[in-house]
């Protein structure tokens, strides 16, 4: 009432209902609204979780192999046409007689000089000249293979359980075996970036990582998740890893890890290198079980 008595005909104030005095109460997102959105977000995550955190490194890498590109096809090479990647010699109908290795071979010259490794395994079938395998240009590519190496592991530490693990490794496998190919073309020797371990071309790096994840897949469903093997040979000679290795380098072109060809083929050299594998194993397993090893 007002003061004269008379009866008060305000209207009083209508309130919202989600309001009161203390706070604002928020409509309900639907249910079924936000689980579709955690089901996206927790999908994105679990899909990105071992390459967005080590973004900056991804990209360090990548410049690396930018560089390998721009360097081996942009690179005027005298006397070689511009991303020459043949082995030069007699191949190419004798065209490009001392373009061995294009732009990985002509910087390998420049910096190295006469201490180039000087028995190519492309000197016999295409009688070229020196080459090192293990040259300059070469290393950007093999730090980019290393760096995939880096990556499956962050697959196992990022990733838990046996099923996203070999979920995650088998996307990865996919994905590498089908650029690495790709590049060549799906061919032995030709494609825009045929697969060349000498030269460590961009599409053997790919297509060797690819097959490495492929690998560690199986050899983690055999040995942690069926627990069906231990490893073996394999871990025979890595018992024992640096006395095989120096053994090699001081018997490795003896009988019966290597012989003579005439007429040295692809296959012909896989099969005397298998035969070597296998006699390496074979003397790194006898070591083993004498229980004899040489640790540095």
């Amino acid at each position: 009432e007002h003061h004269d008595g008379s009866p008060d005909l305000a209207v009083p104030e209508e309130r919202d209902p989600l309001i009161d005095d203390d706070h604002v109460i928020a409509p309900p997102v639907p249910r079924r609204r936000r689980s579709r959105w955690q089901r996206a977000a927790l999908a994105v995550h679990s899909a990105t979780e071992d390459v967005l955190p080590y973004i900056v490194q991804w990209l360090v890498a990548l410049f690396i192999l930018l560089i390998w590109l721009l360097v081996t096809f942009l690179l005027q090479v005298p006397g070689c046409p511009q991303g020459y990647l043949g082995p030069g010699g007699i191949a190419d109908h004798g065209l490009y007689p001392n373009c061995t290795g294009g732009a990985a071979g002509y910087i390998d010259s420049v910096v190295l000089g006469v201490h180039m490794y000087q028995n190519p395994t492309c000197r016999w079938p295409y009688n070229t000249g020196p080459y090192d395998p293990e040259g300059l240009l070469g290393c950007l590519t093999s730090i980019f293979l290393c760096w995939l190496g880096v990556q499956l592991g962050r697959i196992v530490m990022n990733h838990k359980g046996h099923v996203a693990r070999l979920r995650r490794v088998a996307i990865w496998t996919v994905v590498l075996t089908i650029l690495g190919a790709g590049l060549a073309g799906f061919s032995q020797n030709d494609g825009p970036i045929p697969i060349n371990k000498n030269l460590w071309s961009l599409s053997f790096i790919l297509l060797l990582a690819g097959l490495g994840h492929l690998a560690f897949g199986i050899c983690y469903v055999l040995v942690d998740l069926l627990q069906l093997w231990n490893g073996g040979p394999m871990i025979y000679v890595g018992m024992n890893s640096i006395v095989i290795y120096v053994c090699h380098e001081l018997m490795g072109g003896l009988f019966p890890f290597n012989w003579y060809m005439a007429v040295p083929t692809h296959g012909s050299i896989l099969s005397r290198s298998f035969v070597g594998v296998i006699c390496w194993n074979l003397i790194a397993y006898y070591m083993y079980w004498c229980k004899f090893f040489i640790n540095v």
